[in-house]
């Protein structure tokens, strides 16, 4: 099975992330199982504290994950990734 270098997926999702206007601080991976006991790579985008979460009314969240997923396969993992988002919302 061929996976990427866990600094590869973070760059990749880090550029994503960037060009959709995420406010994300960080990106971390963590290996997984899917639902099925497959291997799989838990992809975390960490939102800066205190950001408006508006990204999730316009598209921009799935729009993102849809192609971390995309570029992810298209580089070669085999891995599902599994990404999702967390932080809290601003007051």
């Amino acid at each position: 099975m061929t996976t990427l270098p866990d600094d590869k997926i973070k760059q990749i999702t880090k550029e994503i992330a960037t060009a959709n206007g995420i406010p994300f601080q960080a990106v971390s991976t963590t290996a997984a199982l899917d639902s099925t006991g497959f291997p799989a790579v838990e992809v975390t985008i960490s939102i800066t504290p205190g950001a408006p979460f508006e990204f999730f009314k316009d598209g921009r969240s799935s729009r993102t994950v849809s192609e971390v997923h995309r570029r992810l396969v298209d580089a070669g993992e085999e891995r599902l990734p599994i990404v999702h988002f967390e932080g809290k919302r601003a007051p």
